[in-house]
């Protein structure tokens, strides 16, 4: 037993001290498996196993919270009602923005906007990932900050992953795009139901979960979870 846990501890130290090797600006990536897929323009890509190594964080920016008091433009639920976030709630929000891992605090600005309820039903937070806008609702408080802005994170960082990037999460996650931005996966299995409308539901779930549920191991592919460990910069 002491061997084994001499082991783990060594493991652990090896993995931060492979961390701590990737030059500012890049993040770590651990060995995962990439299965066979096909890009959009046709080309096959053979199954193949991707050793560790340093990658690109090419969407690096320091985070900067915006606390807006208005619907945002273009926003499609025009009977939702906005407010302006309290000073309390922009605390809470910071320190559960704070406690997410490393990469989803490299957005650059993130527009935070506070509005009554959702067009929804049990809907706690919306978001523009391509706009970079998180609307939070009454509702979130009592669900779970931490739980809800990790999903809509995970939605902005989605938006930002680069076309290598959403393929690699595509192959190990089992998508397919069977015609230009209309994908389907064999998988039954989602941390969340709506994960089988697309990749990037089923990314931000996953994120959420890894991120918030002790039992995500149940509920996650172990290798779409050592995945996202990876790009997010979680060394268990």
């Amino acid at each position: 037993m002491k061997f084994i846990f001499l082991f783990f501890i060594l493991f652990a130290q090896i993995s931060s001290a492979e961390t701590s090797k990737c030059p500012s600006g890049q993040y770590f990536v651990n060995t995962y498996k990439r299965n066979a897929y096909y890009r959009t323009d046709g080309t096959f890509v053979k199954e193949t196993t991707v050793s560790a190594h340093c990658r690109t964080n090419h969407f690096f920016n320091p985070l900067k919270l915006v606390f807006k008091d208005t619907m945002p433009r273009g926003w499609p639920f025009q009977l939702e009602i906005f407010k302006s976030s309290s000073e309390n709630e922009k605390k809470e929000i910071e320190s559960a923005i704070n406690s997410l891992p490393k990469t989803l605090k490299d957005l650059g600005e993130i527009r935070i906007f506070r509005a009554v309820k959702s067009a929804f039903p049990d809907n706690h937070s919306s978001s523009g990932p391509d706009d970079s806008i998180i609307v939070l609702y009454d509702s979130v408080f009592k669900f779970g900050l931490k739980r809800a802005l990790a999903h809509e994170m995970a939605h902005v960082l989605y938006s930002h992953l680069d076309k290598n990037e959403k393929e690699d999460y595509r192959s190990i996650s089992k998508w397919n795009e069977i015609e230009k931005d209309v994908f389907h996966t064999p998988r039954t299995q989602f941390s969340e139901p709506d994960g089988k409308l697309s990749p990037e539901e089923d990314f931000a779930n996953n994120v959420e979960h890894l991120i918030s549920d002790k039992n995500h191991s149940k509920v996650i592919d172990k290798e779409i979870m050592n995945y996202l460990r990876s790009l997010l910069g979680i060394i268990r």
